[in-house]
């Protein structure tokens, strides 16, 4: 990650590092493409920063249970990448049949 983001999870107090290292870890191992993974650990580092400014807990934010936290986000990111790939398939498919008619 890049030096912004590094200054922005700096900012985080004890607890949230603690928790975002977890996160961090877990969506580490989920084998998300990279730049899904990047994306989702950035939005949940500002999560915890809006969380910390309002004097949340990170329960308060992302709930108790960290695992389905993590499975939630997991789960949402192959569903998005899955539509992606099928929508990309039809496009290509529909592009063929352009370039064949011509």
């Amino acid at each position: 990650m890049n030096r912004e983001f590094e200054l922005e999870r700096d900012k985080l107090n004890k607890e949230n590092k603690e928790i975002f290292k977890k996160i961090q870890y877990r969506l580490s191992v989920s084998q998300l493409h990279e730049r899904v993974y990047e994306n989702n650990i950035k939005e949940v580092l500002n999560m915890l920063l809006e969380g910390q400014k309002r004097n949340e807990s990170y329960k308060e934010v992302i709930g108790e249970d960290l695992e389905e936290f993590c499975e939630n986000i997991i789960e949402s990111s192959y569903k998005t990448n899955a539509f992606q790939r099928m929508f990309k398939m039809i496009y290509i498919y529909n592009l063929t049949i352009v370039i064949y008619m011509i």
